[in-house]
């Protein structure tokens, strides 16, 4: 089955708006629903409609996605929804699109964990470089030095924080970047 070649939604901008929250993974009606937004998103384009699945699923997902800190889970929620839209065309509504939504976020988030600690790995060899100094003045000002570069660096917003650590521990040029 593939929503790309076989449209079963109707592309008109009727019934686009959907009252309600998802609740519980048995409510047909929610999951009916849901399945038509899809369908209208995917077949029809209809920014609308995967609007409207955002906000009824968004607590659900903020939920899912919430490890204590109220920025990770913003620049999740961020990543999952991009990444969402881009591939919603490969839901086949084998499952109800909560349960499908629940399994991708999770997906999601565990790349960007990894992601986190391989940057967290790179900006800990990057301030962990061996230095010649011997002078013990010198080289505690140093290892100063490399605690505020790397609370620095952290500090950075994530594309902004890759593009130093491609720069520096990678070796890359800025023109390469």
């Amino acid at each position: 089955y593939s929503s790309r070649t076989e449209p079963t939604a109707r592309c008109s901008s009727d019934n686009l708006t959907v009252r309600g929250k998802a609740r519980g993974h048995g409510d047909a009606g929610v999951s009916d629903s849901d399945r038509r937004l899809v369908e209208r998103f995917v077949n029809c384009g209809a920014q609308a409609a995967f609007t409207a699945l955002v906000k009824r699923h968004r607590d659900r997902l903020r939920r899912l996605l919430f490890n204590g800190n109220r920025d990770d889970v913003d620049d999740a929620q961020q990543e999952v929804l991009v990444a969402l839209y881009r591939d919603l065309h490969r839901f086949r509504h084998q499952s109800a699109f909560a349960t499908f939504l629940h399994r991708f976020a999770r997906n999601k988030a565990i790349d960007l964990l990894r992601r986190k600690e391989r940057e967290r790995r790179n900006v800990l060899a990057f301030a962990s470089e061996p230095r010649a100094e011997v002078d013990p003045q010198e080289v505690a000002a140093a290892e100063h030095d490399q605690e505020l570069a790397l609370a620095a660096v952290m500090a950075l917003p994530r594309l902004d924080r890759e593009l130093v650590l491609m720069q520096e521990s990678e070796g890359m040029s800025i023109g390469d970047i």
